[in-house]
């Protein structure tokens, strides 16, 4: 018998959701699993293995000029989307296609149906844990039947988790007849409008899908979070101690995001001629001279709302980059701007928001662009839509306090249903961030701490990097029970 033979490498089976914003930080926290000598695989279908391919593709050359003893492929195992079975065209197989209500249904039911083939793809390659998004609460169920744990993963911060499951914990008791709530048993005391919080008036497809999920998530292994210790530290004990679940906390994944980037740019890989044009505009800018202007993936503003951003921008002389997805820069402008650029397409906002002459993030809050504005040092000004946004908001501007509130109100990703946020408006929150002054100046400075944070705690020693190595770990333990 040779003792000498090593047993197999951890095998962990990522299950990410199907939405650009939940795909992305999935193959990136495999990514980082794999530099720790973790075998893994990343479950999906076949049009969202387009988007998560450079990833994963990149993260492979990464790790194998490390030439380390440890290095295993990510690898990658499709499984179809039903689209015909639900009444979907062909290839729409993420949230980012979808148009209407009925699709809205019928892409619902496909997700859900994507249980017998996950089981497959356990059964085929055996596991020794599953990290699962918690909008999929049956693949804890498919866990359990195979004995591997289910870890779950949303991509949402610790303190809007907490925030959201203290409000479903006392939905009832609230009283219908105020418009501003306190949510009770919080570290930190938030004043929230009523029409800002996910609820069952207000958004009628994921609010159930939240509350479908709570049981499914409580009795899972515990959660991983795109976080570090040092920014959530109130509520990473919180969730702990007060909810009662396990978390671990390994983040920021856009420093390995920033990492690949990077190292792409250095092969002449990463950036279109759109891009390059891009950056080459940025180095002929002043020092935080900039602010860049995203609302993700999913949120489109309408062409009035766009054009009393453009209007505010031109007004305060400020000079801007603007991502407008699905509509031309003619639509939003009567005329040439004279200080910024609009673009229609993708951009890199991680090289962005890493550029010294961006110096302000106006943003819908969204979490990966939220960590990857912390990650920057950049501060912030809020402008949140629907989802956990207005939790962040919170957190950026009453609890980090790196950023500026703009004001939005009301909850919904549809904008022609919200009310109009004038150019003046806009105009004086941009000059409260980027106008200099007092104020600025120590949000500046709070960010540049939080940058130099979040690269200590990936870090050897660092927080984020000891949460990974004992998850890893312990996982190992269960696997050898």
């Amino acid at each position: 018998m040779d003792l000498t033979t090593k047993s197999p490498p951890l095998h962990i089976l990522f299950f990410p959701f199907l939405l650009p914003g939940h795909l992305l930080p999935m193959a990136h926290l495999a990514r980082l699993f794999a530099l720790c000598g973790v075998k893994c695989t990343v479950v999906t279908t076949p049009v969202n293995q387009r988007i998560i391919s450079p990833i994963v593709d990149q993260a492979n050359k990464l790790l194998e000029r490390e030439k380390s003893h440890i290095f295993t492929p990510i690898t990658m195992s499709l499984i179809p989307f039903p689209s015909a079975k639900v009444g979907l065209p062909d290839g729409m197989e993420n949230g980012t296609g979808i148009t209407c209500d009925s699709d809205v249904e019928k892409f619902i039911q496909g997700f859900n149906l994507l249980e017998e083939p996950l089981e497959q793809t356990i059964i085929n390659i055996k596991p020794d844990a599953i990290v699962s998004d918690s909008f999929y609460p049956w693949s804890f169920d498919v866990a359990a039947r195979h004995g591997i744990p289910r870890i779950v993963f949303k991509g949402e911060g610790v303190m809007a988790r907490c925030i959201g499951e203290m409000y479903l914990r006392c939905i009832d008791s609230l009283s219908a007849e105020v418009d501003t709530l306190i949510i009770p048993g919080l570290p930190h005391r938030f004043e929230f409008l009523r029409a800002q919080i996910m609820g069952p008036d207000n958004d009628r497809f994921v609010f159930p899908l939240v509350m479908g999920n709570r049981d499914a998530d409580a009795k899972s292994y515990g959660e991983i979070f795109n976080s570090f210790l040092e920014l959530e530290q109130d509520y990473a004990a919180h969730w702990r101690n007060m909810i009662g679940r396990r978390a671990w906390l390994v983040g920021p994944l856009a420093l390995g995001n920033e990492e690949s980037i990077k190292e792409s740019n250095r092969e002449g890989e990463a950036l279109n001629s759109g891009s390059k044009e891009l950056m080459n505009w940025l180095d002929s800018k002043h020092p935080k001279s900039v602010l860049y202007v995203s609302f993700g993936t999913l949120m489109n503003l309408s062409i009035a709302q766009l054009r009393e951003v453009v209007v505010a921008l031109e007004m305060c002389q400020q000079d801007f980059i603007l991502v407008a997805n699905g509509v031309s820069v003619e639509e939003i402008l009567k005329g040439d701007s004279t200080r910024g650029l609009i673009i229609s397409g993708w951009v890199p906002q991680v090289l962005v928001l890493n550029h010294h002459a961006v110096g302000g993030f106006l943003t819908h809050c969204g979490w990966n662009s939220t960590m990857e504005a912390i990650t920057a040092g950049i501060p912030l000004i809020t402008w949140p839509m629907f989802s956990d946004q207005f939790y962040n908001e919170k957190l950026i501007v009453e609890v980090l306090k790196v950023g500026v509130c703009l004001g939005a109100k009301g909850y919904g990703p549809v904008m022609e249903q919200k009310p109009l946020i004038h150019a003046e408006v806009i105009r004086s929150t941009v000059d409260r961030l980027m106008g200099g002054g007092k104020e600025a100046e120590e949000m500046r400075l709070r960010a540049k701490e939080l940058k130099e944070k979040a690269r200590a705690a990936v870090q050897e020693g660092g927080s984020s990097s000891v949460d990974i190595e004992d998850l890893i770990e312990e996982l190992k333990n269960h696997k050898n029970v």
